[in-house]
């Protein structure tokens, strides 16, 4: 009775569900230092599965979404932050403003971009402007003032294929216990 339990759990954790405790002020103020998370795995563990049969096509969450992932610079670092562009989006940094364009347009239907193309909230420092690989994206995180956030903006693109998996649920603390905002507050 108690190994098919524990074989339940490892698989569980393996392919489906991982807890995730936020470490630092990188996500502020949608996520806080100590915040104890719940991860999905499951789009990438279907990603891998169509992958090993054949369809080598990524798992590429929406925009706005929160994920986790291994920094691809070092691998043993697992981080949070929010995607702001995917496959083919073209995506500026200018005069502390986020600009993500769809096709040459700014995208004005996607989570956390307001009707202009600007990511909403505070300003974002440095500069960047690039157009976001096949099976990548390009993360940031939500507090982007000076030294707060290491993110696309320091090390590039994130390849899809070091995603561990999105957020699905902020377990703790409690008080805040609700699915995590798709813009800061």
């Amino acid at each position: 009775m108690l190994i098919p339990l524990a074989l339940g759990l490892v698989l569980l954790h393996a392919f489906a569900l991982v807890t995730f405790r936020v470490d630092g002020n990188s996500m502020l103020d949608t996520l806080a230092p100590g915040d104890l998370l719940l991860i999905s795995k499951l789009d990438v563990t279907g990603a891998e599965i169509r992958a090993f049969l054949g369809d080598p096509r990524p798992y590429v969450p929406r925009r706005g979404q929160l994920v986790v992932f291994r920094l691809p610079r070092n691998p043993s670092l697992i981080l949070v932050k929010r995607v702001l562009g995917i496959p083919g989006d073209r995506v500026r940094i200018r005069d502390g403003a986020v600009t993500v364009f769809e096709e040459g347009s700014p995208v004005g239907s996607a989570p956390n971009v307001g009707p202009s193309g600007r990511i909403r909230g505070a300003a974002t420092l440095g500069s960047f402007e690039g157009v976001v690989p096949p099976a990548s994206l390009f993360v940031l995180g939500d507090n982007r003032t000076a030294d707060a956030s290491v993110d696309s903006r320091d090390w590039g693109y994130l390849p899809c294929s070091d995603l561990v998996g999105r957020v699905a649920l902020r377990l703790l603390p409690i008080r805040r216990s609700d699915r995590p905002a798709e813009a800061p507050r």
